[in-house]
């Protein structure tokens, strides 16, 4: 993953992934989470954080909330 997919070469990558659900997209933060440095923007406390919180993401997804979040993975 981190060889064809997070490779560093300088440039930003908006990653979409189709046909998914809030449980996959748990998964994969609980992934990056644990095996990557993440500088997370939580867009609730519009601070940055080390790990994604789920709890944030999940209520976007779910229409809670329209506050934006990015992360940034090394």
């Amino acid at each position: 993953l981190r060889d064809k997919i997070y490779y560093c070469d300088g440039s930003f990558r908006d990653i979409y992934v189709l046909e998914t659900n809030i449980d996959d997209n748990k998964k994969w933060a609980e992934f990056v989470n644990n095996v990557y440095k993440i500088n997370w923007f939580n867009g609730l406390t519009q601070r940055y954080e080390r790990q994604i919180d789920f709890g944030v993401v999940r209520g976007y997804l779910n229409k809670e909330h329209d506050l934006c979040s990015r992360a940034s993975i090394f």
